[in-house]
């Protein structure tokens, strides 16, 4: 779980076309662009992304202290 969520979100584009035909006056071209901005933000979710967070931080500490008593376990049984 990432703090992203709490973050406003976002995302652009843009486009570009050129077209050309000919026709009996001549050469007829046309070029078109496009652009597009958006954003959300999160405003509310009953805390969920809180609670994610807070779990997820919590998970991390549990991975971390199983890591180090791996470790000492290790180095216990190297000696």
């Amino acid at each position: 779980m990432t703090r992203s969520r709490l973050f406003p979100q976002i995302s652009a584009s843009a486009s570009t076309s050129r077209s050309n035909s000919n026709t009996l006056d001549g050469n007829d071209a046309s070029e078109s662009y496009g652009y597009g901005l958006s954003g959300q933000q999160l405003i509310w979710d009953g805390l969920r992304t809180l609670f994610d967070w807070e779990q997820s931080d919590y998970k991390t500490q549990s991975a971390f202290a199983d890591y180090q008593l791996a470790e000492n376990d290790a180095r216990s049984t190297a000696r």
